[in-house]
């Protein structure tokens, strides 16, 4: 079974969302979390909202602890942006607001631990992605960088090859930089680019998925 917990209702899980079967979409606010077994898969959307901000968003310890049980449990995890802050956070790291916002397309490049990841191998030395955020992470004690850029050391990490956090928005298509930004989205859509960053998301969540 496939889990996609989204945050907001424009963040879902874009071009990954044909490679589901099965799916069950939860909203995060609903605190309604599933118990989850080694052989499900947990999809965490992005979201608006601070990891930090525990106050104003009561479910955020809730999916805390969830990520945590999923992880015990032996589930592939994959965070995407606040979902990758979420992940970090859950399991050891620690999540705090950055020195620089990244709001569209940004190069990043893979570490030599990427190189030689199951799924990550798949990437390019450099490649642009799609950013939007300004918060940033400290990695968990087990984890290991796969990226990085200029602005922020962790872009994506992987756990034992079966959890990854991505702080950019691999899954990003030309209607959902239209929904996220009506007014301006010419100055966003690179066709090109999103051409390329889609053969790269769908080879690297197969593999991800095996």
């Amino acid at each position: 079974m496939f889990y996609v917990i989204k945050h907001v209702k424009e963040e879902g899980a874009g071009l990954f969302t044909d490679k589901m079967n099965n799916m069950k979409i939860i909203m995060a606010e609903s605190m309604d979390f599933p118990d989850i077994r080694e052989e499900d898969i947990v999809v965490i959307m992005g979201g608006p909202m601070g990891v930090y901000e525990k106050d104003k968003y009561p479910f955020i310890e809730l999916e805390l602890e969830f990520i945590r049980r999923c992880y015990k449990n032996g589930a592939k995890i994959l965070g995407i942006c606040l979902g990758a802050q979420m992940i970090a956070e859950a399991l050891g790291g620690k999540v705090y607001k950055g020195h620089v916002k990244e709001i569209g397309w940004y190069e990043i490049t893979h570490t030599n631990f990427a190189k030689k990841d199951k799924a990550f191998s798949v990437f390019p030395e450099k490649i642009m992605i799609f950013q939007w955020h300004q918060d940033t992470f400290t990695l968990p004690e087990n984890a290991v960088r796969l990226a990085f850029n200029s602005n922020y050391e962790n872009q994506a990490f992987t756990i034992e090859e079966r959890v990854y956090g991505l702080q950019y928005h691999i899954e990003v298509t030309e209607d959902i930089i239209k929904e996220w930004f009506p007014d301006d989205y010419n100055k966003y859509i690179d066709k090109a680019q999103l051409d390329l960053l889609r053969l790269y998301a769908y080879e690297f969540f197969q593999k991800f998925i095996k």
